[in-house]
C-alpha cells in the first residue's frame, strides 16, 4: 500500500507539563548545591487515518535535536508503541543526556510514525520546538535561575506540612498557630500529680535536661509552664531529636500561656502580679517575698484570680 492510499494525519503537539517540571528543578535546587536538570519529558498526540481518529496501537520514534532542521542529534531515539484513544496517546520521552535541557540550549523534537501491523511506511513530521521546560522556570510566581536557586514571587499557601533538610531564611516570619516559644522535655510527676498543660515546671536535679512538676514555693529551679492549655498552643517549638532537647511535653519559656494558679496560697491575683511556684503541685501564686522571688519568678499575671484555683493568663518570662 503506497503513501497516497494509505495517508496518515498526525495532529501533534509537545508539552511539559509545568506541575512537574517545576517541582523537580525546586526539588533538584533546594536538595543540591549543583542543578541537575531533568531530562524526561511528557509528549501528547492525536493521530488520524483516512479521516477518522485511530484507536489501536502506533509505533512511535522520538528524537531530540539543537536545530530546527539538520543539526545535531541530542541523546538516544526512542522507540515505543502506544495505545490511541480516539487517537490520543501520551509517551513520556527521556534523551538520556544530562544537558538535553539545560536553560541556555533550545531544542526540537521529531517524531516518526509507523503502525505496527504490516505497514512499511515511515512519516516524518516536522520537529517541533520545545518551550514548556523554560517556562516552567518562571511559572506561577516561582523563578528558577541557572544557579538552582528559587525564588518566590509571591506568596506560598501550604496545605499541609512543610518539611526542609537544610536551612531556611526569610526576612520576616508569622506564626498564627500559637503563641509562645516552647522546648520540649520530659517532665516526672510530683507525687501524684501527673504533668498536663498548663502546669508550672521545674528543673528535675535527677535526670539530666528533664523537668519535673514544681511543688514547693519560690522555686528557684522554676523552669517555665507547659503549653497548650485553653486551647493556646506553641507558636514555635525548639528541639532536636535522640538528644537531651527532646521530650514530650511542651515547656513554654516566652510567650503568652494559661497557667494553673492558687489564689489562697498568697492572695488574690491581680494583672502586672509577679508570678512564682506555690506550694500546690504545679499551680502559680502571687510573689509577696520578693526578695524570695529572686530567680523563682515565672513571669507577670496578666488575668484576674480571685480566690481558689483556677487559669490565670501568663506573659511568660523567667526572672
Amino acid at each position: 500500500m503506497n503513501r497516497d492510499t494509505r495517508r496518515t494525519r498526525f495532529a501533534h503537539r509537545t508539552i511539559v507539563s509545568l506541575a512537574a517540571a517545576a517541582g523537580t528543578f525546586l526539588g533538584a535546587s533546594l536538595a543540591t548545591a549543583q542543578t541537575v536538570w531533568p531530562t524526561t519529558f511528557t509528549y501528547q498526540g492525536q493521530v488520524s487515518h483516512n479521516g477518522e481518529l485511530v484507536n489501536g496501537q502506533v509505533e512511535v520514534q522520538i528524537q531530540l535535536w539543537d536545530a530546527a532542521t539538520g543539526g545535531n542529534k541530542i541523546g538516544a531515539k526512542q522507540n515505543t508503541t502506544v495505545t490511541c484513544a480516539d487517537g490520543l496517546f501520551t509517551v513520556e520521552f527521556d534523551p538520556s543526556d544530562e544537558g538535553a535541557f539545560a536553560t541556555d540550549k533550545t531544542r526540537w523534537v521529531e517524531i516518526t510514525l509507523r503502525y505496527p501491523d504490516g505497514g512499511t511506511g515511515l512519516e516524518t513530521l516536522p520537529r517541533q520546538k520545545i518551550t514548556g521546560a523554560p517556562h516552567s522556570l518562571s511559572t506561577r510566581g516561582i523563578v528558577v535561575d541557572k544557579a538552582g536557586s528559587a525564588t518566590f514571587l509571591k506568596h506560598i499557601t501550604l496545605g499541609g506540612d512543610l518539611f526542609a533538610a537544610g536551612w531556611v531564611r526569610c526576612k520576616a516570619l508569622q506564626i498564627t498557630g500559637g503563641s509562645d516559644i516552647a522546648e520540649p522535655y520530659s517532665v516526672a510527676p510530683a507525687g501524684e500529680i501527673i504533668a498536663a498543660p498548663g502546669m508550672v515546671v521545674a528543673i528535675d536535679p535527677d535526670n539530666l535536661g528533664a523537668l519535673r512538676v514544681a511543688s514547693g514555693p519560690y522555686d528557684r529551679t522554676v523552669a517555665g509552664i507547659i503549653s497548650g492549655a485553653n486551647g493556646i498552643n506553641p507558636g514555635l517549638t525548639l528541639t532536636q531529636s535522640g538528644t537531651v532537647a527532646d521530650g514530650d511535653m511542651p515547656v513554654a519559656t516566652v510567650g503568652r500561656v494559661w497557667c494553673w494558679c492558687d489564689a489562697d496560697a498568697s492572695g488574690p491575683i491581680q494583672p502586672g502580679d509577679l508570678l512564682t511556684s506555690s506550694p500546690t503541685p504545679g499551680h502559680a501564686m502571687r510573689v509577696t517575698d520578693h526578695a524570695r522571688s529572686q530567680g523563682a519568678v515565672i513571669g507577670k499575671a496578666m488575668s484576674n484570680l480571685e480566690g481558689g484555683r483556677g487559669m490565670v493568663l501568663v506573659l511568660v518570662g523567667l526572672q
